[in-house]
């Protein structure tokens, strides 16, 4: 009787149990790296931003247009502040559309900047001067130390778990490779030709 009870408890409890599991793997191609690749890229071209870089523009700057050091040290410091302040912008930005459409944008910016960059030519009067240089400056500042860090940096810690830090260190590891060589690239331009075509040659 009590060999019955058993099996009867038995044979329930084994109806009601639930279907076990089986890890099942993952479909398709993970391209992250591929994304790596990309941000590594995105922010190389950034590298006319960057202070390195300036400084091979600011003498020919304070010489073109009449501006002692001090004058457009302040200038450049306003416009690097008013950058700084829109940093969380971009954050946000980054969180609602995604890198897909934060990163092309980011880098169409740069390329219009430098683009006006390169046209950029002395005003007759002083007021204007160092409101275009307050302009040029932000928008420099904030898309090159800006968006360029904050959006493929954003983009790689969302592909990746478990290699992340190998990731970011990849990134900037050639990063800083790649600004090494187009930034003495960039000098050798402003001093053979002019600060003009290397913001120029920057743009396209």
């Amino acid at each position: 009787m009590t060999g019955k009870v058993a099996d009867f408890v038995a044979h329930a409890v084994g109806k009601h149990q639930l279907p076990e599991l089986k890890p099942t793997k993952q479909r398709g191609c993970f391209y992250g790296w591929a994304i790596v690749t990309i941000c590594i890229f995105a922010k190389i071209f950034k590298v006319q931003g960057q202070n390195n870089v300036m400084s091979y523009t600011v003498p020919h700057l304070l010489e073109d247009f009449e501006l002692s050091h001090a004058e457009l040290g302040g200038l450049f410091s306003a416009a690097t502040i008013m950058a700084g302040m829109v940093q969380p912008v971009l954050g946000r930005a980054m969180d609602h559309f995604g890198g897909r459409v934060c990163i092309p944008a980011m880098q169409l910016s740069i390329c219009l900047t430098l683009a006006a960059f390169s046209q950029w030519q002395r005003p007759e009067h002083r007021f204007l001067l160092r409101v275009e240089v307050v302009s040029v400056f932000f928008f420099l500042r904030m898309l090159s130390l800006g968006a360029g860090e904050i959006f493929p940096n954003a983009c790689v810690q969302q592909w990746f778990r478990r290699r992340r830090g190998r990731a970011v260190g990849v990134v900037f590891t050639f990063q800083w490779l790649g600004n090494a060589i187009f930034g003495t690239m960039i000098a050798g331009i402003v001093a053979e030709y002019s600060w003009h075509t290397a913001a120029a040659l920057g743009a396209f």
